[in-house]
């Protein structure tokens, strides 16, 4: 589905598409870089921040969950913050496969968009 919406919508046009798992773990190198390109620099720390941000050298952290508000679902426990998606995201591919029953990858294999695992460099199960 993603692959087919990604390629009707955007086409030929130049898009920027960051992956989660590097904004996740690559935040100061992906941002820096993004800024950079489109002209800018980035700021460095906040001089006001609240204990769910965090400011480390010159760049500034959310640590918090960044979703808030009602519209995302319950607050309780169920919104991760940056350490807790660098443990859920850094377990190996072993693990995460686990998560899936033999019809699910059995069903990931017939549909997937091999362009859309290999434009974002994936390997499927």
């Amino acid at each position: 589905f993603y692959g087919e919406y990604f390629h009707k919508i955007y086409g030929d046009v130049p898009v920027l598409v960051i992956r989660f798992e590097d904004i996740i773990f690559f935040s100061k190198e992906i941002t820096k870089t993004i800024c950079e390109c489109a002209g800018g620099k980035l700021l460095g720390p906040l001089s006001i921040y609240s204990d769910k941000e965090a400011s480390v050298g010159d760049f500034h952290y959310v640590v918090g969950s960044a979703v808030v508000g009602k519209g995302h679902g319950p607050v309780d426990n169920h919104r991760n913050g940056i350490v807790d998606s660098w443990i859920k995201y850094s377990k190996p591919r072993s693990q995460q496969k686990e998560k899936f029953s033999s019809t699910d990858l059995g069903f990931i294999q017939k549909v997937i968009d091999r362009n859309m695992t290999n434009f974002f460099d994936y390997q499927v199960f």
